[in-house]
């Protein structure tokens, strides 16, 4: 066992699509909501906010860089290429050595987003964050992101994180 864990925190889910229509259309039935196009005119597909503290659902058409056929749930480390030396050395593989940038919303969404960040004095910079993919030992997709200041706020992850309450901890032991 590691002698620091990461304290990863799971800021969206990730659903690669082989057809876009179909997997919004159940994605939809499953929240009982409509997902909102991407608010980034290169980018295809609908999100959803799953939960309060910062969580989102991401449909896509599948990319070449996506395992076959297995959606992706990404967890927000502090560096990302320390959380991939870890992740390899507790037993998990890189899905590729490719680490890729994870790109603004644009139009009204980026407008809103800055706004927000900035009345909570963030900047926003040229990205969300950084990602990554590694398999589990069970060859099970686990996706990382090394999100920038702003995103981390909007995320609700790093410092913005509202940890788990005693009685929740207990609970597992």
């Amino acid at each position: 066992m590691p002698s620091a864990h990461l304290q990863g925190k799971l800021v969206f889910y990730d659903v690669p699509a082989t057809n876009l229509a179909n997997s919004q259309k159940f994605y939809a039935a499953l929240l009982g909501t409509d997902l909102a196009a991407i608010p980034n005119p290169k980018q295809k597909g609908a999100f959803h906010p799953l939960s309060a503290d910062g969580i989102d659902i991401t449909v896509h058409p599948r990319r070449k860089m996506d395992p076959p056929e297995i959606p992706i749930a990404y967890f927000a480390v502090p560096n990302l290429e320390a959380a991939l030396k870890q992740l390899t050395a507790a037993g998990g593989k890189r899905l590729n050595d490719q680490i890729y940038e994870i790109p603004l919303p644009t139009g009204d969404a980026l407008k809103k987003y800055r706004a927000e960040a900035k009345a909570a004095g963030h900047d926003v910079g040229k990205r969300i964050g950084r990602g990554a993919v590694v398999h589990d030992p069970d060859k099970n997709p686990v996706g990382l992101v090394q999100l920038e200041g702003h995103a981390a706020f909007y995320f609700k992850a790093a410092e913005f994180h509202t940890p788990l309450r005693a009685d929740q901890l207990a609970a597992v032991g």
